[in-house]
Order: C-alpha cells, then structure tokens, then sequence
C-alpha cells in the first residue's frame, strides 16, 4: 500500500509540475503575442499622430504665409509709391503666396494619405480660393496708380475685407484637425485599454482553472492518503 501511495504521489507531483509548465509556456506565448499586438496599436497611433500633427502645421504655416502675404500687401501699398520698393514689397508678396499654395499642397497630400476625404476637399476648395484671391490683387495692381492718397486709398478699398474670410476658413479647418487629433488620441488609448483588459481577463482565468486542478489533484492525494 506505502508503495503504491508513493507512486500514486509521485505521479501527481509531475502531473503538477507539467500543468504548470504547459500553462506557463501558454500564457507566456499568449503575454507575448498581445504585448505584440498592444505594442503594435500604439506604433500605429503613433505614426497617425505624428501624420494628422504635420498636417496640423501644415495649415497653419499656410495660415501664417498668408498673414505674411497681406502684410506685404499693405507695405506695397505704404511703400509703393517708389517703383524700387513696390517692386520689392510685390516679390515679397508673390513668394508668400508662393509658400502658402506650396504648404497647402503638402497638407493636401498628408490629408489623402489619412483618407479625411470631407477635410481634403476643404483643403481644395482654399486653395482654389487662395489662387483667385491673389488674381484680384494682382488685377487691382496692375490697374491702379500709387502716385496719390486717393489711389491708394482707392485701391485698399477695392480688396478690404476680402482675405477675412480666407483666414478664417483656415483657422476652422486647424480646428477641425485639432479634434480629429484628439479622436485618434482617445481611439488608441482606448484600444490599449481594451486590450489589456483582456489580457488581463485572460491571464486571471487561466490561473483560476490551475488552482482549481492544482486543488481537485491535491484532495485526491489527499483521499489516496487516508486511505
């Protein structure tokens, strides 16, 4: 009986030892696939962060350059009188609408490459009207004299007011991006979240059933002992 019950008890033991070891193993390929995957979510919000960021700046460099470009406007304006200066001033202020269309294009690209198909075709339609805009300064330049204050005056007036709504479609579209931004933020936070969870879930269970074995092996060692 002594020799059975050792054997019978030393049959339980490595039954213990290999429950443990396969369960380990098994968790461990489990842990490693989902740090994996957990790892992998934030590489990819990372990188749509870093996209929907640089398009971000993208805009409002372009909101800049165009600040940049009726500054200039109003200094041809002041200044212009002298050829050699308005000559200047206007250089200056085709190379900011030079750099305004060049930073919407790149955010136009940026925007394809995210699929914010609403938000591209805004990106689009600014442009446009970004081109058209400089159009009418142009044709009112080149029409008008800056040999008086009344010219001048009259030329101001003939543009007034007409790059406020420009600015402001390109302040509402960095908005626009600010919240998908933070859209993106919180769909990756939750996405983590989600999934460690699950692997928590996962792990907890697991443990659960092998104490249960553990224990149901135990008493019947136990019973086997009494006996």
């Amino acid at each position: 009986m002594s020799k059975n019950l050792s054997i019978h008890f030393r049959k339980n033991i490595i039954s213990f030892a290999w429950t443990w070891i396969g369960l380990l193993i098994f968790i461990g390929i489990i842990s490693l696939f989902s740090i994996w995957s957990m790892n992998q979510t934030f590489k990819d919000g990372a990188q749509l962060a870093f996209k929907t960021n640089a398009l971000k700046n993208e805009i409002s460099s372009a909101s800049i350059a165009f600040k940049v470009q009726i500054q200039e406007w109003k200094n041809i304006l002041l200044r212009g009188k002298d050829k050699m200066n308005k000559d200047t001033y206007f250089s200056k202020f085709e190379k900011q609408e030079s750099n305004v269309q060049a930073y919407l294009n790149n955010a136009s690209v940026v925007c394809l490459q995210l699929q914010l198909n609403s938000a591209c075709k805004e990106i689009d339609i600014i442009k446009i009207a970004h081109q058209e805009l400089g159009m009418v300064y142009k044709k009112n330049l080149a029409s008008a004299s800056l040999e008086n204050y009344d010219a001048i005056h009259q030329l101001d007036q003939s543009v007034k007011g007409m790059d406020r709504e420009l600015e402001k479609s390109m302040s509402k579209l960095n908005a626009i991006f600010s919240e998908i931004a933070l859209k993106q933020h919180h769909n990756t936070h939750q996405e983590l979240a989600d999934k460690y969870r699950t692997l928590r879930k996962f792990i907890l269970s697991i443990l659960a059933i092998a104490l249960t074995i553990t224990g149901i092996s135990l008493y019947s060692v136990l019973r086997a002992t009494r006996s």
